[in-house]
């Protein structure tokens, strides 16, 4: 369960359920496909996400996507450098989809832009999250929830650990990395009944 006062964690259903209600409304439908599929994918803090520049996802040919993003530690909390993998498919298809339709703007070196053509805050990116929750009728989702959704779903992979997830994560401390870990009952039902089969 999530702790108390923390934002929601995604499943990957209910964050398959976003997308769908994204893709069918609204405004910025590439976009915002590309911001819920990349945070969900990544488990990108928000505040890294806005501040992201759109070289820093690109190769020196500057239309292939990178599969890792060195970010700068200028953008990453604590200023400690970081990889970022945008290596799931649907990630990368939702990004090569936005950036193919970007505006060009010389002023505007993010990779994501607000509808007026300008760069994101971390929190008016934040904002903008909330909002399509809210929207999508998502109560107690924000930003944060992708990036729980994130931890919970790599946990979940068979060669996956802790100590994995702490990078990915960018944590300083594992305690930090074991509050995002989800223990869903259909998860835990599913280990018990494996114990001891091989």
């Amino acid at each position: 369960m999530a702790n108390e006062g923390q934002a929601r964690a995604l499943n990957d259903k209910e964050h398959n359920k976003f997308v769908r209600f994204l893709r069918r409304n609204g405004r910025n439908v590439i976009k915002n496909v590309a911001l819920a599929e990349v945070s969900f994918r990544t488990g990108c803090r928000v505040g890294s996400l806005a501040m992201l520049e759109l070289d820093d996802v690109l190769e020196s040919d500057k239309t292939t996507l990178k599969e890792v993003i060195v970010l700068k530690r200028s953008i990453v909390k604590n200023e400690k450098t970081t990889r970022l993998f945008l290596t799931h498919p649907k990630a990368r298809k939702a990004l090569s989809d936005y950036i193919s339709i970007r505006p060009k703007l010389k002023r505007v070196n993010t990779l994501f832009m607000t509808q007026k053509g300008t760069s994101y805050s971390p929190h008016s990116l934040s904002a903008a999250f909330c909002a399509l929750y809210k929207r999508a009728g998502m109560v107690g989702y924000s930003h944060h929830s992708n990036r729980r959704g994130f931890a919970s779903s790599v946990m979940r992979q068979p060669r996956s650990n802790i100590v994995m997830l702490k990078t990915l994560l960018n944590h300083s401390n594992i305690n930090t990395t074991a509050l995002y870990v989800e223990n869903d009952d259909e998860t835990l039902a599913s280990i018990v009944k494996n114990v001891g089969v091989s």
